[in-house]
């Protein structure tokens, strides 16, 4: 990338000095060049013009013509040089800024080639960047399949025993009791791996459910009895559905169903609201009781005296109760 760049300063260097060359070029000799070049043009055109004429005429007369055609020659060249110096002076100066206009162009062309081939190359960078992380961050590749547990064991372990034919059929057979090894075949110890792993999980998860069903069972209260023995129904006769009891053969029954109960439960309620009502009416008679005699002061033997002679006059004269009007509309 350097060196890209040196190349590509250098070369706005050589533009830029030879745009300021040909300006100071133009500045300085653009009107001697403009005189020569009018000057030899008109003599070339005078000389030419002296030949084509007559050469008839004397000496006195070509020595006049050629001192007149001089003075001419001066004058004519005077005025071209006079009409000509302006015009040369504009294409130069326009010859200058047409070349100032393309330098700034092509700097312009290649600092954007400049900025767009670094574009490309961060786009580039940013895109390996990041493939190259995706490849970094991808996990390891383990060996799936290995037949020791370290490299030093596969170095070292190098003993296979040799087993003949009649070795291979009895490990085979299943009457000679070798159907535990099995390293025939990969592909069958795996498969024997799974199933074995696969009843192992089967029997530990049969044996919890076991455990917590009968946990669950022994916490309910409403667990069924023989009713000759009085054995209680086990778990095990429950999760079987066994109905009948194993040394009876009578049917498992609730010890206290609702028709053995039903008529005893109603008399004992009906006794006991029985039993609420009379300790109620005690209670509002004590209450009463104390209500009344509390507060109250001792009588003297004068009270008591003229209390006991009014009993004895309403004994022997009762009084008769007034009549009321109506009475009998009120009783």
């Amino acid at each position: 990338m350097s060196d890209s760049y040196d190349e590509d300063d250098k070369e706005i260097d050589a533009i830029l000095t030879q745009a300021t060359e040909i300006a100071q070029h133009a500045k300085h000799s653009g009107e001697a060049t403009n005189l020569t070049n009018s000057t030899s043009g008109v003599l070339s055109t005078a000389t030419t013009s002296a030949t084509t004429l007559p050469t008839a005429a004397a000496g006195t007369s070509v020595n006049s013509l050629t001192s007149k055609s001089s003075t001419a020659l001066a004058e004519h060249v005077a005025i071209v040089v006079g009409a000509t110096a302006p015009n040369r002076r504009k294409e130069n100066i326009q010859t200058v800024n047409r070349d100032k206009s393309r330098v700034h162009v092509k700097v312009a062309t290649i600092a954007a080639k400049k900025i767009q081939t670094l574009k490309s190359k961060e786009d580039k960078f940013n895109v390996e960047w990041k493939e190259n992380m995706d490849v970094l961050a991808k996990p390891k590749a383990k060996a799936a399949n290995r037949s020791f547990a370290s490299d030093e064991d596969e170095r070292h372990c190098r003993f296979y025993p040799k087993k003949t034919k009649s070795q291979l059929a009895a490990m085979k057979n299943p009457a000679c009791g070798y159907d535990f090894v099995n390293h025939f075949d990969d592909e069958d110890q795996k498969d024997d791996f799974v199933a074995r792993s696969e009843a192992a999980e089967y029997n530990r998860q049969k044996r919890l459910q076991a455990t917590r069903g009968e946990e669950e069972y022994n916490l309910r209260q409403n667990k069924k009895q023989c009713p000759r023995c009085s054995m209680t129904q086990s778990y095990a006769e429950f999760r079987d559905k066994k109905k009948r009891c194993t040394f009876c053969g009578v049917l498992f029954a609730l010890p206290k169903a609702w028709g053995d109960i039903a008529n005893e439960f109603l008399e004992r309620m009906e006794i006991g609201e029985e039993e609420k009502k009379i300790r109620q009416t005690q209670l509002s008679n004590h209450v009463i009781a104390l209500e009344r005699e509390s507060g109250k002061v001792p009588k003297s033997t004068k009270q008591r005296y003229y209390e006991r002679n009014l009993q004895v006059k309403a004994s022997l004269h009762p009084t008769k109760q007034p009549t009321v009007a109506f009475q009998q509309n009120f009783a």
